[in-house]
């Protein structure tokens, strides 16, 4: 399958570009073909990520890389309008090149809401990429149910975020691994910057 893989894919690294980057290891492990956009403010660091430059740059970069897609997936937490704006414009060119849309809201959902109570533009924009997305996935309860409020048609799924651990047993050596294997409990630290 031929997919467009749209969000944040660069540092600092948290929930949401965890969990991009996770689908799109285990997406091209599983031998499917795929393109990604990092919608980030900050660019990407993998070479393989397109860091389009500014709301036209990201148009021209969608229109060149849907063409032929079989998928267009738009991760965001839909902090901005134009954030909302560009998911939008993704459902509508998947549209046109006959893809199927799915779209991925990562936890914040309350960002979300605040857009839907704003007189111009956030209302519009939600209630429209509800009503066009094939598909549309949220990464935890709270979202999904806030969510649920404004579902137009019966395209939502909840589907917990994730984080890909290699099966292989080579990659899963690692010191750190090694000594993590005994501990109960692990706090993690997110927003943390990868150099």
């Amino acid at each position: 399958m031929k997919i467009l893989l749209i969000g944040n894919f660069a540092p600092p690294f948290e929930e949401e570009n965890l969990q991009n980057i996770t689908l799109y290891n285990r997406l091209v492990e599983d031998g499917h073909e795929c393109s990604v956009i990092n919608i980030s403010k900050h660019p990407a660091k993998d070479q393989r990520f397109l860091n389009p430059d500014g709301y036209a740059g990201y148009l021209l970069t969608l229109l060149r890389y849907a063409w032929k897609k079989d998928v267009i997936h738009f991760s965001t937490k839909g902090y901005l309008r134009v954030g909302l704006l560009k998911m939008m414009l993704s459902i509508f060119v998947a549209k046109v090149v006959r893809a199927k849309s799915i779209i991925t809201f990562h936890s914040e959902f309350f960002s979300i809401l605040g857009q839907m109570r704003s007189p111009f533009g956030g209302t519009q924009t939600l209630f429209t990429s509800f009503f066009l997305a094939d598909r549309i996935i949220f990464a935890d309860k709270d979202t999904y149910d806030a969510a649920t409020i404004y579902q137009k048609r019966p395209s939502f799924e909840l589907v917990p975020s994730f984080i890909y651990i290699p099966e292989s047993s080579s990659e899963r050596n690692t010191s750190l691994s090694e000594k993590l294997k005994d501990k109960k409990k692990v706090i993690v630290f997110t927003d943390i910057i990868h150099h």
